[in-house]
């Protein structure tokens, strides 16, 4: 018999077994929370509101590193770069990369660029006290009214 099955045979291994389980089944949900991330049903990893803590200003701000998945939300554009004003009421400064180039582009050619609705997914970052996106995919969905998701 392969040694690695004998330590279940065992009463003591066994105990010790359930024991663990039963300890990583109590505390796993509670580490979980903690984190302020919530799994979505496609199994990526979105920021939750409640997660954010409150600037010197008393806005919420979104933690280093937090991955966003098709935010709703509205460009404003400034010069050559674009803030993004989210559905939940963030704003974030957008990070220069091709995606925002694209997304420059497409709002200096628009007749209303404030009406364009963008669906976008990115990382966030934190500098002097503000968000801002790094947008790894972003998506136009419709203008002037809110598009479903």
């Amino acid at each position: 018999m392969p040694h690695h099955t004998r330590f279940f045979q065992r009463p003591d291994g066994l105990i010790l077994s359930v024991c663990c389980l039963t300890l990583l089944a109590t505390f796993l949900p509670q580490v979980q929370g903690r984190t302020g991330l919530s799994p979505k049903a496609s199994g990526s990893v979105v920021h939750s509101e409640d997660s954010g803590f409150a600037s010197k200003s008393g806005k919420r701000r979104l933690r280093e590193g937090t991955r966003i998945e098709g935010w709703l939300g509205h460009f404003e554009l400034k010069s050559q770069s674009a803030t993004f004003r989210t559905e939940q009421g963030h704003v974030l400064g957008s990070l220069a990369n091709l995606n925002l180039e694209r997304i420059v582009a497409t709002l200096q050619a628009a007749d209303k660029p404030e009406d364009m609705w963008w669906s976008v997914s990115g990382t966030i970052t934190e500098y002097s006290g503000k968000n801002h996106v790094l947008i790894s995919r972003a998506v136009y969905k419709a203008t002037a009214v809110r598009p479903e998701h």
